[in-house]
């Protein structure tokens, strides 16, 4: 079975490794997922319901930042150690970890306007994966090696999935929006 690191830093991100993960089981591929505390993040993959390891925290000043990266690095290792790749967005903890392992990096990316994550990133990896509404020409500065557009978003990953609670609807006055 074929295992991939994705580090999710913000909910968006769990949210999308949640999905990966669901499917990626499917299809005889594990997603391990690991995160930081910061902003609901192990929150949201508790609700969704899969296993992941929260690890260190997010760092406010440039100081704090880069001695709580070289922390996770650190754990991140021993998790490293035992997957084949990195699938996810731009993590620059769990890029160095995988990089240095001598494994691939493929990254999902529809913020070109990241500059740090993504100087950082970007070129370590074997593939990008864009939406196709983000211009070529916006990733050519963190030289990526290969560029692979999809033609959608992807938020597209949950959103087609979620069912909403009829009753929850109701609570909130919207009886015409379950017809």
């Amino acid at each position: 079975m074929t295992k991939l690191l994705f580090d999710a830093l913000t909910p968006k991100q769990a949210r999308i490794a949640a999905v990966l993960h669901l499917e990626g089981a499917k299809r005889g591929v594990e997603i391990v997922i690991t995160c930081r505390e910061y902003m609901h993040v192990g929150d949201m993959l508790r609700l969704y319901g899969v296993p992941h390891r929260c690890i260190g925290k997010y760092g406010v000043s440039l100081y704090e930042k880069l001695v709580f990266g070289l922390e996770r690095q650190r754990a991140l290792a021993d998790i490293g150690a035992g997957v084949d790749a990195m699938l996810g967005f731009p993590s620059p903890d769990a890029a160095r970890v995988i990089f240095g392992l001598g494994k691939p990096l493929i990254i999902l990316n529809d913020t070109p306007h990241a500059a740090h994550v993504n100087r950082l990133v970007i070129p370590l990896s074997e593939v990008l994966i864009s939406p196709a509404a983000v211009p070529e020409e916006a990733w050519r500065g963190y030289c990526p090696k290969k560029i692979v557009f999809f033609n959608g978003v992807f938020e597209y990953m949950w959103v087609s999935r979620f069912v909403p609670n009829a009753e929850a609807v109701r609570r909130l006055g919207y009886p015409r929006a379950l017809t």
